[in-house]
């Protein structure tokens, strides 16, 4: 929290009203702008009980329709099967907006906010952050939230797997595994990350790769470890470089997805991305060899060859 009271108490206005400038901008033409690129939103949201708030962190494409932004909502909260059938809208001050129309009608940027009503739902939304897409992002992801209905736990309890996978859709994911290695089939289904699905799936798995023999003949052999802690290891990092993400982030998910399988350091604690690379330092040596790891790695449209190679069947 800032210490300084008059500083924090400040609205940004600017960024607000350039929203509302662009908003007001596309009502006036009647939809949405010809040749906009979608972003993706980070949206916050917000319902209020009696006896406590349950909030959402989703990631969503903005020009999704608002009859899926609506989906994706009830399903990161888990109560569409509470209000079936009911009526459902978003509202921005005086204006309601029902099945016509994007998310971006309705929230634009940073700081936008609207009211998502379903039956007798109240929820509070916030634009969080707003950044360009690419192929490979989720077009709707919970990213974290807190709280579930109902509360005494005779129901689903907040689980950012299983809202994912839902949001994933089961035959997209089957469809999807079916195309990539046993193992890393195992280890997707073993971890329950299915934000791996939309990576997968932006990475064509099926189109040829341009790979010479010597460079197959070493793909071929990995990973070179037997124990299985390193073969998961160096799956997570293959499919950590095949988003092509910096450093931290890739830590971020290989730390993640380590810890979700299963696999802890010798004191019990979390395996650090330093440690699960080391457990597989024989094969990403073998990987640098032909460029698909370390300083002398090959530009990134050549590497995705080499990850697909190591990923599909």
């Amino acid at each position: 929290m800032s210490t300084d009271t008059a500083h924090g108490n400040v609205i940004e206005l600017a960024p607000r009203r350039d929203a509302r400038d662009a908003r007001d901008a596309r009502d006036a033409v009647g939809g949405a702008t010809p040749d906009r690129q979608p972003r993706t939103l980070i949206i916050r949201v917000t319902l209020w009980c009696a006896d406590r708030e349950i909030h959402r962190q989703v990631g969503i494409n903005d020009a999704m329709p608002l009859t899926e932004l609506h989906r994706v909502l009830s399903t990161c909260f888990g109560f569409h099967d509470h209000a079936a059938g009911s009526p459902w809208s978003f509202t921005v001050g005086p204006r309601v907006f029902r099945a016509d129309g994007c998310a971006h009608d309705v929230l634009v940027g940073p700081g936008d906010t609207a009211i998502y009503t379903w039956g007798l739902w109240r929820m509070f939304i916030e634009v969080i952050e707003s950044y360009p897409r690419d192929r490979g992002t989720p077009r709707a992801l919970c990213i974290g939230g807190s709280g579930s209905l109902p509360p005494d736990g005779s129901g689903p309890q907040f689980d950012p797997a299983d809202i994912n996978a839902e949001l994933t859709g089961t035959e997209t994911i089957t469809s999807t595994l079916a195309l990539v290695d046993e193992a890393v089939s195992d280890l997707i289904n073993r971890s329950r990350i299915f934000d791996f699905i939309p990576l997968l799936q932006a990475l064509d798995l099926a189109r040829p790769v341009h790979l010479d023999d010597r460079t197959r003949t070493v793909l071929d052999t990995l990973p070179l470890e037997e124990t299985p802690e390193a073969h998961d290891a160096f799956l997570v990092t293959v499919l950590t470089l095949s988003s092509l993400v910096d450093a931290d982030l890739g830590d971020n998910v290989i730390e993640a997805t380590m810890a979700e399988i299963g696999w802890v350091d010798d004191e019990g604690g979390v395996l650090t991305a330093d440690r699960a690379r080391g457990l597989c330092a024989e094969s990403l040596r073998a990987l640098a060899g032909v460029g698909g790891y370390g300083t002398g790695a090959l530009p990134p449209v050549e590497r995705l060859d080499l990850y697909r190679y190591l990923l599909r069947r």
